[in-house]
């Protein structure tokens, strides 16, 4: 749930920047950061906030790809989330990862999904060794670092 409201606090924060921010007729702003535009809307120019789809370092929208994207179909080098996802840790319907994946169908070191392939996972139809004792310590560090109470870590995940 903490998840689903920074990524809504962020795309919120990024479409809030549009109205402000003077763009010329590719959707292209005329403000610049270490020489890249500030924002884009759906152009392909690299940008640090890309709207719509194309790449940037903050990609939201339908397809994309940079270094973090919230998008329908992308990948991102650090975190993407979307219907298909990829990137470093992404969290989709189906997707791929470098180091985790969170979904339904999809592979990474490692993996919590329906059908799951990595070399830790969990999931119904998982391939690679069981990740319970590495996720109840992950869990654990999680509950520490974001400090907010919650049911203790079940015995067993469903298969």
């Amino acid at each position: 749930m903490r998840l689903a409201w920074l990524a809504l606090t962020i795309i919120v924060t990024a479409y809030g920047f549009f109205p402000m921010t003077e763009t010329n007729s590719a959707g292209i702003s005329h403000a610049t950061a270490m020489d890249m535009p500030v924002l884009c809307m759906a152009s392909e120019s690299t940008c640090w906030l890309t709207l719509g789809a194309g790449q940037g370092v903050v990609v939201i929208g339908a397809v994309g790809w940079g270094v973090v994207c919230f998008t329908l179909y992308g990948a991102g080098i650090l975190f993407a989330t979307g219907q298909l996802a990829f990137g470093g840790i992404a969290i989709g319907q189906a997707g791929g990862a470098l180091s985790l994946f969170l979904g339904q169908v999809g592979g990474a070191f490692t993996t919590i999904a329906q059908g799951a392939l990595g070399v830790i996972s969990r999931g119904q139809a998982a391939i690679g060794f069981d990740g319970q004792p590495f996720f109840e310590s992950l869990y654990d560090e999680l509950r520490g670092i974001l400090r907010f109470r919650a049911a203790p870590y079940p015995d067993e995940l469903p298969d």
